[in-house]
């Protein structure tokens, strides 16, 4: 039996996962915005899934789209007369076929066991001629991503043993560490048109600065099952530590993003 979300960690004085999913949305919402800027319509009805603390619905409103965002635990959507949050499954819960002109998820599905019936589902979800946006990191971003450090081979050695011990965490869990690729073909067998997949958002990062701050409360997070998938606990403190320090530079995991379109007729 898969393990439950990689990430859903959230004991009462962690503070973890919030401080995450701040950083995320610093490192990948410019890189969103970008690929659903051309795709926002005033007025347009939106579905934003996993929305987390809410920076894309957000966005989205203020561009003037109407804008459903869900969540496990919405409560974090932040107010606005363009969102309307929406406790929802999306693995179970039912969703109206025909609504939405645009359908976003961002590291949602690759953690999903029944990701493929989930596009079909979101597939029937949008009008004809609406839009399927799915958003993953790249596999393999950490492979030669130090582009600075005080030892940049023993800085590499670190990001390579944390990426191998994360690896095995996402297999074990049923994750598809693939999955940014898989979604293209996905998209095409389930009848999506005009399906296009596009690499991008890496950037170079300082210690302290939101890229390296994201492995950063993810090791804090997660370290109990980093531990016991390969890291040894010097291991462990002296990436933390790699992770604040001002001389190393990274090079972040670029994005790959898939959208494709429902036929029109």
């Amino acid at each position: 039996m898969p393990e439950t979300y990689v990430f859903a960690d959230r004991r009462p004085g962690q503070g973890t996962h919030a401080e995450m999913v701040g950083y995320l949305a610093e490192v990948l919402d410019p890189f969103t915005q970008q690929r659903l800027a051309p795709l926002i319509r005033l007025g347009a009805e939106c579905l934003e899934i996993g929305a987390g603390a809410g920076t894309i619905a957000l966005w989205m409103a203020e561009q003037g789209a109407k804008v459903t965002a869900t969540d496990l635990e919405p409560q974090h959507i932040p107010e606005h007369p363009g969102i309307t949050p929406w406790r929802h499954d999306i693995t179970t819960d039912p969703l109206d076929s025909g609504r939405w002109q645009l359908i976003h998820a961002r590291l949602v599905l690759a953690h999903l066991p029944n990701r493929v019936q989930v596009v079909e589902k979101l597939a029937r979800a949008l009008t004809p001629g609406g839009a399927l946006v799915i958003d993953e990191f790249a596999s393999g971003g950490w492979a030669r991503c130090v582009l600075a450090a005080p030892d940049r081979v023993e800085a590499q050695r670190l990001f390579d043993t944390y990426h191998a011990a994360l690896t095995s965490i996402m297999a074990a869990a049923g994750t598809d560490v693939e999955w940014g690729r898989n979604a293209h073909r996905v998209m095409t067998d389930t009848g999506l048109v005009d399906v296009d997949t596009y690499l991008g958002g890496a950037r170079s990062w300082g210690g302290g600065e939101a890229g390296c701050l994201l492995p950063h409360a993810m090791t804090t997070q997660m370290r109990d099952k980093l531990l016991q998938h390969g890291m040894t606990e010097t291991d462990l403190g002296q990436f933390r530590e790699l992770l604040l320090d001002p001389r190393l530079t990274i090079l972040s995991s670029a994005a790959i993003s898939t959208v494709g379109r429902a036929p029109t007729r």
